[in-house]
């Protein structure tokens, strides 16, 4: 039982849910509550329901590795071995019920938040994710980089979730305050998707021996290591440079970047760099992918920490 239990936990990559719940009150709390409270503005939720709301997400995050896993049992079986955990640890079919009963559970939550809040027009939002997570599993994630485009977006676009929550909340602020609250979560939510899109080319490339062998067309697969490196290369210096030009283009001192994004976040991207650069088997990517969750955390952290305070201290 305790088996089963531990392999459920993994199926559902529990840590990652925890983060993405924290990254949407820590993004509702840093860059829309405290700046409309500065204001004298109420919110319009709390830190109650934006747990709900967090926890709707992680859900749904949950139900979509769910079946990411089910049909990936064949590839799987060649990059995890005894490890991978459906059709191992997990029955085929027990996962298909964890499946339905997440995305069962994330519904239900989610249209009793909107309709107390009286946000039932962005309840499509819900469906609309459920259904790209779907269709990710069972076509475009076997695909050279529309996959990877989607995950990318989908996860930058779960930290702007807040502003449609506070939607008529913002109206009552400022346009300068309003456009900065705006530019902050933009901000944050093009970092997240860039990283999340880097760390997907840099998993199809470490998962090469699986995904020859499910047939799939990943851009590793069809092209090979070099250009799919060179690619998240690229998308890795971006955010360098996006990191650097917020240190030096922001009202902030430019000692407080260099105490908070800089040692946390800027530094381990250059070190990502240094890696690609030098990794050339699909094994050496592997150390790589945890690297940059790693900076998808701290980079969830920090970034909106910082952005904070250019509004609360000079805004």
């Amino acid at each position: 039982m305790f088996s089963i239990a531990s392999g459920f936990l993994r199926l559902i990559r529990l840590p990652n849910l925890v983060i993405t719940a924290l990254a949407l009150w820590l993004h509702w709390f840093l860059l829309l509550r405290l700046p409309l409270n500065q204001a004298g503005i109420a919110t319009a939720f709390g830190h109650g329901s934006i747990a709900c709301l967090g926890l709707v997400f992680a859900l749904l995050m949950g139900a979509g590795f769910i079946i990411n896993d089910i049909y990936d049992m064949q590839i799987d079986a060649v990059n995890k071995g005894d490890k991978r955990i459906v059709g191992n640890l997990i029955p085929v079919r027990a996962a298909w019920l964890a499946f339905y009963i997440l995305l069962a559970v994330a519904a239900i939550l989610a249209l009793v938040i909107a309709s107390y809040f009286n946000k039932t027009g962005f309840f499509w939002i819900f469906p609309v994710v459920a259904l790209l997570l779907v269709i990710y599993s069972i076509w475009l994630k076997k695909t050279a980089f529309w996959g990877n485009l989607v995950i990318a977006i989908l996860c930058g676009s779960v930290l702007l979730i807040p502003l449609a929550t506070e939607s008529e909340t913002l109206a009552s602020l400022s346009i300068p305050g309003r456009f900065l609250i705006f530019k902050n979560f933009f901000i944050c939510a093009f970092t997240g998707g860039l990283l999340t899109l880097a760390r997907e080319l840099v998993k199809d490339i470490e998962d090469i021996p699986g995904d020859q062998a499910g047939q799939a067309r990943t851009l590793p697969v069809l092209y090979g290591i070099g250009p799919s490196k060179a690619i998240a290369f690229l998308l890795t210096f971006t955010l360098v440079l996006l990191a650097c030009f917020l240190m030096f283009k922001t009202e902030n001192p430019f000692w407080r970047g260099a105490l908070i994004i800089l040692p946390g976040f800027i530094l381990p991207l250059v070190y990502v760099l240094y890696r690609l650069f030098k990794s050339t088997t699909p094994r050496d990517f592997h150390p790589i992918a945890n690297l940059l969750k790693l900076c998808m955390v701290s980079g969830m952290t920090l970034l909106p920490l910082y952005l904070a305070q250019e509004h609360l201290w000079n805004g």
